[in-house]
């Protein structure tokens, strides 16, 4: 029974945000797990679709909404970029909570009702998924982008003074407070340690839980080693405001 995976949440009106660019393989298996395991928690899915995306990817998602009651199909105006895409979709969320996390399989739908479970057993205000702390992992992980992204979890630490292993993950959960309060501004894969540096900095209590990230399995990853400099200059100007 869900009561017994979220030890009796019953105020969480979930807003999942799934940006979506031609991902085709693994969306509908998504969504699936993510009604299933939400059931009534489950507020809505917005499915932020790149106009770049491929006509099945696209007809997809319009499927998805046409036949999903929950399910909501909106095209990214300005575009392209993942920050982009999940600021749009911020703007339109409705639940008690928002939830945001990738389309393409490299973030368990599994993990979600961990994360809702840490957020309401700590009375914290955010909870992030960590691949860097004992019960996470990566598997298929770039040797390069390893050791950039070490490098710059250590840097934040220090930086930010936080315990938290995670910082550039964008698998979390947050209240609504937070969006209604942030003013989020990257325009790329930066969104991700954007939307957990500056809730920290701002006081707010985040937390995180283990999990393990995957390299997908169909597609290619828009998040090249190079454009991962743009997560030390989010960092860097997030520190500085």
């Amino acid at each position: 029974m869900l009561e017994n995976r979220f030890s009796g949440i019953s105020t969480v009106l979930l807003s999942i945000i799934l940006p979506v660019y031609s991902e085709e393989k693994v969306l509908v298996w998504i969504v699936d797990k993510l009604e299933k395991l939400m059931e009534d928690r489950l507020h809505e899915i917005i499915l932020v679709v790149s106009p770049r995306s491929s006509e099945r990817s696209v007809a997809i998602c319009k499927n998805l909404a046409g036949t999903r009651e929950r399910v909501r199909f909106i095209f990214q105006k300005n575009n392209p970029g993942l920050g982009r895409a999940i600021r749009e979709g911020l703007k339109l969320v409705s639940g008690t909570h928002v939830l945001l996390m990738d389309s393409d399989g490299e973030m368990s739908p599994m993990d979600v009702p961990r994360l809702i479970a840490r957020m309401e057993q700590s009375g914290c205000d955010m909870v992030v998924g960590c691949r860097w702390m004992k019960g996470g992992g990566v598997v298929g992980y770039d040797p390069v982008k390893y050791l950039f992204n070490r490098a710059f979890q250590l840097l934040f630490k220090i930086m930010f003074l936080t315990k938290l292993h995670d910082l550039t993950l964008g698998f979390k959960i947050m209240r609504r407070i937070i969006v209604d309060s942030m003013d989020f501004r990257s325009d790329f894969h930066d969104i991700a340690i954007e939307t957990t540096l500056k809730p920290l900095k701002s006081g707010f209590k985040v937390e995180e839980i283990p999990v393990i990230w995957r390299c997908r399995q169909a597609g290619v990853s828009k998040n090249s080693i190079l454009s991962n400099l743009r997560y030390l200059i989010r960092g860097l100007n997030v520190r500085l405001q």
